[in-house]
């Protein structure tokens, strides 16, 4: 008997075995597990997917989304070890480009199969996940020019799709999405705020930004925090200072 996700795990550990994240410390294989999971919280919450078989190649694609992007491993290889449809799901992940082809690429995604869209919700989410919580790794300036614009591209293009088949799995990925999305910007927020040295102005916003955007960036977080703070008992689960707290 063969168990596809143990066997995928393995073999993305072994394959993206020198691959690490937040400056070194986070083992890339950690971040497909994440993937994979999300992906099964979703399913389990949809409830639409009852076929044993289908449930373990979507977790296997998702463990293995990026093996042709960024490893030896072909699409071959993968066909021969866990069949056609998880090759494939993997190859409508895979972005032949580069990030400057970041259009075309969202395009096949959008008119690839369902499931592979599927995945790459897990994905965006692992992402913003990761990100919002490792700016000083990742950097203000990456953050602000190239992660977020990617981010809320992608986001655009999955917002926009549809999902006949999984409709619940879709919309359960799409909520934690939306929440992620709102939770890099407004980490984002408040790290521009602290690089005084970027400052227009002591207090102001990071250069590139304008004072209006800035303000009016920050009390739509701080008005998310509080509905937040009220629906789990008070508190600001993350703070941002209001000028009379100032």
């Amino acid at each position: 008997m063969t168990f596809p996700r143990v066997e995928m795990l393995e073999l993305v550990k072994t394959a993206h075995a020198t691959q690490f994240r937040n400056n070194g410390r986070v083992p890339y294989w950690m971040h497909l597990a994440a993937v994979a999971q999300i992906l099964d919280w979703a399913i389990f919450r949809g409830n639409e997917i009852r076929d044993d078989a289908l449930h373990d190649d979507l977790y296997a694609a998702a463990l293995g989304h990026d093996l042709y992007e960024d490893t030896q491993v072909g699409r071959a290889e993968i066909e021969k070890r866990f069949g056609a449809r998880v090759a494939g799901w993997i190859q409508a992940m895979t972005n032949d480009g580069d990030d400057k082809d970041k259009k075309a690429y969202l395009a096949r995604l959008a008119a690839a199969p369902e499931e592979a869209r599927l995945i790459k919700l897990a994905d965006l989410i692992e992402n913003m996940a990761s990100c919002a919580y490792a700016i000083p790794d990742m950097g203000v300036e990456w953050t602000r020019t190239f992660f977020v614009p990617i981010a809320t591209e992608t986001a655009a293009m999955l917002r926009g799709a549809s999902f006949p088949q999984y409709p619940k799995t879709g919309e359960a990925l799409r909520g934690q999405m939306e929440y992620h999305l709102r939770r890099l910007q407004s980490n984002l927020a408040m790290y521009l705020s602290l690089e005084p040295a970027k400052s227009t102005a002591p207090g102001g916003p990071a250069a590139g930004i304008s004072k209006e955007a800035w303000a009016n960036a920050l009390e739509k977080t701080r008005e998310e925090e509080r509905e937040r703070a009220e629906k789990f008992g008070g508190g600001r689960p993350f703070p941002i200072p209001t000028p009379k707290d100032e």
